[in-house]
C-alpha cells in the first residue's frame, strides 16, 4: 500500500519527519517511488542535513558526491579523477548555495583523499590552497547553472564571489532567503564587501533577511553601508533577524524603517543599544503589517507612546516574545498586548521584572492563546493556573524558575501541590509540554500528575523534562504506563547517566525520539578560515 501512495501523501510523511533526518534517509529504501520524493527532500539542503547528523564522515561523503556531479572535463581539469558518475545529479535538488560551507567541506575531501590515498593526490598538496578554490568556485557555479529551486544564499568572509560567476545574475536575482554571518575585523572582512555590492545589484526580491555580525566598533563600517543598501533595495522583505550588533545600529535601522508596509516578522537578539542613543521602542509601531515580534537578551531601551500614533499598530500580531535579564519597558509590553488581544496566539515574556504585570493581563484578555511561555515561582504560580483555566486552545506550554527559590522542608507536599494543581488546570488541547524547572519531586507526585492527565485526554506528544536530573528507572517505567507504546513522539530528559540499559531500551522502543540535555556530542565544528586569496 504505501508503494503506491500519492506522492503528495508522500509529501505530508516527510514534512511530519522535516526534524527526523534518519528516518527521511530510510525511506529513500522503500522503493523507486518514495527515493525520488525523499531525495528531493534530503538534497534540497544537504550542509544542514550533515550537521544533523554532526558527523565528519557525512561532509566527507556529501562533497564527494558533489563533486562526482561535476562533469568529466571539469574533474579533469582541475586534477580529480573524471571516471565515476553518480545515480543523479544532487546539484539539482538543492535549495540553498552556502560558498564558503562548499569550500570548508572540499578542504576536508581533500585532507581525507590526501591521507588515504598520498600517491594519488600528493601533487595537489603544493597548491592545497587554490585548488580548495577551485574545486569550491566549480560546484557554485555548478550549483547554479543546474539547481532548479534556489531559494537561499548564505555569505560568509572571505568567500567565493558567487555573484560574479554564469548565470548568477539570472538565477540568484530569484533567490528570497539571505543570510549572512561575518566579523567587522579588518583582518576578517575578506571579499564580503565586494559580494555584498553585486548582491545588492542582483538580488532585489529578498523576502527572508538573517544577519549575525560580530566587533562590529565604526558606526560606518563598509560592511554595515552595503547591507543597509542591500535592505533599502528590496521590494517585498517580509522577515528581518538581527544578531549581535552593537555600533552602526541606527544605520541599518534606518533602511529597515524603510520596509515598514512588507515586513511581518522582527527579531533582534543580543544587541546592546547604545546608551546615549538607546533603541526606540515606539518606532516598531509604524510596520502596520507585523506578525511575529522577537526581542532576546538585548540592552538599552526606551518608549514614549507620545512619539508615535500606534492607534492601528500591532494589531495583526501573532507571536510575541520577549526574553530579558535587564529592565525592559514594562508600559510596552502592556500596550503590544492590549493592541494585538484580537490576533495573539503566541506569547512568550521571560523577564523578572514583569510577571506581576503580564500575566493577570493574559488573564483578562487572552483566552485563545495556543502557545504560552514565561517564567515563575512557588509564590506566583497560581497565576499561571488561572490562566490555564480560561485557556482552553492552549498547545504548548513552557515553563522555567523565575528566581532562585528556597524551598522549604515541606519540599515534596508543595510539589506535589504544584504537579497535581498544573494537571488539573491543563487543557485537554495540551499536547507541547516543557517543564524547565529543576525542582525535584518524588515517583508518586509524579505518577498522580501523570494520571490526572491520562483521565482528561490529554494527548502529549512532546515532554521536556531537561533540568530533572533526578529522573530515573522509576520515573521511566512510570512514564510508559500512561504515555508509552509510540503515543510519545519526543521525550527529552537531562541525561543518561540515572538509567539502566534496559530501562532506556525499553523506553527507546515506546517513544518516538529520546534526547538528553546533557551528554550530547558536540556537533562537528565545519567553520575553517582561509586566508585571504590573491
Amino acid at each position: 500500500m504505501s508503494a503506491t501512495l500519492p506522492e503528495l501523501c508522500i509529501r505530508f510523511v516527510l514534512e511530519e519527519l522535516s526534524n527526523d533526518t534518519r528516518s527521511k534517509h530510510t525511506c529513500i529504501l522503500i522503493n523507486r517511488h518514495w527515493c525520488m520524493a525523499s531525495i528531493h527532500e534530503i538534497w534540497k539542503h544537504p550542509l544542514y542535513y550533515c550537521q544533523e547528523l554532526e558527523q565528519k564522515d557525512r561532509y566527507i561523503q556529501f562533497i564527494d558526491t558533489y563533486i562526482k556531479c561535476l562533469s568529466p572535463q571539469i574533474r579533469e581539469s582541475l586534477g580529480l579523477e573524471s571516471n565515476t558518475k553518480t545515480t543523479f545529479d544532487y546539484t539539482t535538488f538543492s535549495q540553498w548555495i552556502c560558498p564558503n560551507g562548499l569550500r570548508s567541506c572540499v578542504k576536508l575531501w581533500l585532507d581525507e583523499k590526501i591521507k588515504q590515498e598520498p600517491d594519488k593526490y600528493s601533487n595537489l598538496l603544493k597548491t592545497e590552497n587554490k585548488t580548495i578554490f577551485m574545486i569550491g568556485k566549480a560546484l557554485c557555479e555548478h550549483l547554479i547553472i543546474n539547481s532548479k529551486k534556489l531559494i537561499g544564499v548564505q555569505l560568509n568572509q572571505n568567500e567565493i564571489n558567487i555573484f560574479e560567476l554564469p548565470q548568477a545574475e539570472k538565477v540568484l536575482s530569484k533567490v528570497t532567503h539571505f543570510i549572512t554571518r561575518f566579523s567587522c575585523e579588518p583582518s576578517r572582512i575578506g571579499k564580503l564587501p565586494n559580494v555584498l555590492s553585486l548582491a545588492t545589484e542582483i538580488s532585489k526580491n529578498i523576502q527572508v533577511l538573517n544577519i549575525t555580525c560580530f566587533n562590529a566598533e565604526k558606526e560606518n563600517d563598509i560592511s554595515i553601508r552595503k547591507l543597509s543598501q542591500l535592505i533599502r533595495n528590496q521590494k517585498r522583505l517580509k522577515e528581518f533577524t538581527l544578531t549581535y550588533w552593537n555600533p552602526g545600529f541606527m544605520n541599518l535601522w534606518t533602511s529597515v524603517l524603510q520596509q515598514y508596509n512588507t515586513l511581518t516578522t522582527i527579531i533582534l537578539e543580543t544587541i546592546i543599544f547604545n546608551e546615549s542613543n538607546p533603541f526606540l521602542l515606539h518606532e516598531l509601531g509604524i510596520f502596520k503589517n507585523l506578525q511575529v515580534l522577537t526581542i532576546e537578551n538585548c540592552k538599552n531601551f526606551i518608549f514614549s507612546i507620545k512619539k508615535i500614533d500606534i492607534s492601528n499598530s500591532f494589531r495583526k500580531l501573532k507571536k510575541f516574545t520577549v526574553v530579558m535579564s535587564q529592565p525592559f519597558p514594562r508600559y510596552f509590553i502592556m500596550v503590544i498586548l492590549q493592541q494585538s488581544n484580537e490576533n495573539l496566539r503566541k506569547v512568550e515574556v521571560i523577564d523578572m521584572d514583569i510577571k506581576e504585570d503580564v500575566l493577570p493581563y493574559c488573564i483578562k484578555h487572552f483566552t485563545r492563546l495556543l502557545n504560552f511561555s514565561c517564567s515563575i515561582n512557588i509564590e506566583n504560580f497560581n497565576l499561571l493556573l488561572s490562566l490555564l483555566k480560561v485557556s482552553t486552545n492552549l498547545e504548548t506550554l513552557y515553563i522555567n524558575e523565575l528566581e532562585d527559590y528556597l524551598i522549604e522542608e515541606d519540599e515534596d507536599l508543595i510539589l506535589f501541590d504544584f504537579l497535581c494543581s498544573l494537571g488539573e488546570n491543563f487543557p485537554k488541547s495540551l499536547y507541547y509540554f516543557t517543564f524547565d524547572l529543576d525542582w525535584e519531586f518524588n515517583n508518586d507526585s509524579f505518577s498522580k500528575f501523570l494520571k490526572i492527565c491520562k483521565e482528561k485526554g490529554i494527548n502529549f506528544k512532546t515532554l521536556i523534562f531537561a533540568q530533572s536530573g533526578f529522573f530515573n528507572d522509576l520515573y521511566l517505567y512510570e512514564l510508559l504506563k500512561f504515555y508509552g507504546d509510540r503515543k510519545l513522539d519526543e521525550l527529552v530528559l537531562h541525561d543518561m547517566n540515572n538509567f539502566s540499559k534496559e530501562c532506556l531500551k525499553e523506553v527507546k522502543k515506546q517513544v518516538g525520539i529520546v534526547k538528553f540535555a546533557k551528554g550530547y556530542p558536540e556537533k562537528f565544528n565545519l567553520s575553517i578560515n582561509f586566508e585571504e586569496d590573491n
